[in-house]
């Protein structure tokens, strides 16, 4: 059993994440690029928590906690950061702080393209921010059931990463193991981000609390 304090592992394994990004220039700023890309703005997301009851086929259910945050960056792009962090057997007592629950699977996965972002017209504090087709994925998931496992940036593409973010079809017996059907493995980077489009949702970002609305990231495989 393992504390629910561990979920300050996804925050701490952030800063291993390289950026490579910049800022949507807002509708009254500057419109040159600047030679040193630097951070404009920064939001992050409500936390979000979701619950599957794996019964009566398994004997456990799964708790995930996912939050967002957003940088823009000053050559009107961004970078889009997704947590999350799933437990199963989550217990919160009533009296005292030892919450217990077994870790199941961690995921920290960043989006990066160009954007706008316009003030908006009701709000001067406020942003209405696109997005574009991201242009580079990177990041981790580690012990998902269904999904790809291993470390993957779409700009260092490797031989390991094309094993492990290969798309794959499983089947599962009734003890829950799982075998593998198919599989289609991508040679380069840019192979794979063309086989996995995402998309990403609309936001409105204020510029005096640092929240913005959730982002919805949509794969069209």
């Amino acid at each position: 059993m393992k504390k629910v304090s561990q979920l300050i592992l996804l925050a701490s394994s952030a800063a291993l994440m390289s950026c490579g990004g910049s800022t949507c220039e807002t509708s009254n700023g500057a419109t040159s690029v600047a030679q040193d890309v630097t951070v404009e703005h920064m939001f992050v997301s409500e936390q979000k928590l979701g619950y599957s009851n794996m019964r009566p086929n398994y004997n456990y259910y799964e708790t995930t906690f996912v939050f967002e945050s957003l940088e823009l960056y000053s050559d009107s792009t961004y970078k889009l950061e997704v947590s999350s962090c799933t437990f199963s057997a989550l217990v919160i007592p009533e009296e005292g702080n030892q919450a217990t629950g077994n870790a199941r699977a961690k995921s920290l996965m960043s989006y990066y393209g160009k954007c706008t972002a316009e003030v908006d017209e009701l709000d001067d504090t406020g942003l209405n921010i696109t997005f574009q087709t991201p242009t580079r994925v990177a990041g981790f998931t580690f012990g998902s059931m269904t999904g790809n496992n291993g470390v993957i940036d779409t700009d260092a593409w490797t031989e390991t990463m094309k094993s492990e973010w290969a798309d794959v079809e499983y089947e599962f017996d009734e003890s829950g193991n799982k075998t593998e059907k198919s599989r289609k493995e991508y040679d380069t980077g840019e192979a794979w981000l063309a086989a996995h489009v995402y998309t990403l949702s609309d936001t409105f970002a204020s510029e005096t609390t640092h929240a913005m609305d959730w982002i919805e990231v949509t794969l069209n495989a």
